[in-house]
Parts: structure tokens; sequence; C-alpha cells
């Protein structure tokens, strides 16, 4: 009975490790993060040579917010949204942003370097900015 329990416990220790890992990290070798993470999070992103090309930034203003203007440079000049310009995005609501790679074929070691600027208004009236910023080599 005790093999049975210990057996149990190392699959689900295995299986836990990698749904975690498959959740949280990147798999085309570029890292992406927020000025501000504790106001517009990074959630999820895929930068690689397969797939479609997107980050999901997640709202924790605490409120609602209006996404004002997108601007990017460099990997990420390309930017756009799901969400159009003007709309709210609710408190813990996701956008997503389509990026490319500036123009360039996304292929095997490209050196990804880009921003992505967001002007927002929060619940409150005052206007915001952030960036996000994404580093790394494609594979």
């Amino acid at each position: 009975m005790a093999i049975w329990i210990v057996l149990a416990v190392v699959v689900f220790g295995f299986l836990f490790v990698t749904f975690f890992f498959m959740a949280c990290c990147p798999v085309g070798g570029v890292v992406c993060n927020s000025s501000d993470p504790t106001k517009i999070v990074m959630q999820t992103y895929n930068i690689s040579t397969q797939g479609e090309i997107g980050v999901n930034i997640q709202n924790y203003t605490g409120g609602p917010i209006t996404i004002n203007h997108l601007s990017g440079n460099g990997s990420m000049a390309n930017v756009s949204a799901d969400v159009p310009l003007g709309s709210i995005l609710e408190d813990k609501n996701r956008m997503k942003l389509f990026v490319d790679c500036g123009g360039s074929p996304c292929v095997n070691g490209y050196q990804y370097t880009g921003n992505t600027d967001m002007n927002y208004t929060d619940q409150f009236g005052y206007h915001k900015s952030v960036k996000l910023a994404c580093v790394g080599t494609l594979r």
C-alpha cells in the first residue's frame, strides 16, 4: 500500500512541475516585462518562430482603464491590439498585443529587442504610461 502512495506522490509531483513550466515559461527564448508590474501585468507571451506572436497583458489597476495610445519601436514597431484604442479595459481583464519582428522575418536566431509604450487613463482620470519590453533570441 505504501508503494502506491509513494508512486502517486511522485507522479503527481512530476505532472505538477511539468504543467507549471508549460504555463509560465516562454517558449521562444524571448523574455518580456512591464515597467509597472503591479498595475499592468505581463500574463503570457509567445514570441517565437512558430505560431502566433503575441503578448497578453492584464489590467490590475483596481478599476477600469481607457486605452489611449499604443506605439512600438524596434522589434515591436508594428504593434496592434485586440482592444480598439479608446476602449475600456475592465479591472482583471486581459488585452492581447500582436507584435512581429519589426518588419524582418521571425527566424531562428533573430535578436528580438523591442518596446511598446501604452498610455491609458485610470479610473480616477489620471493619465498613465507603461512600457512593455521584450528581449531575447528567437528559437
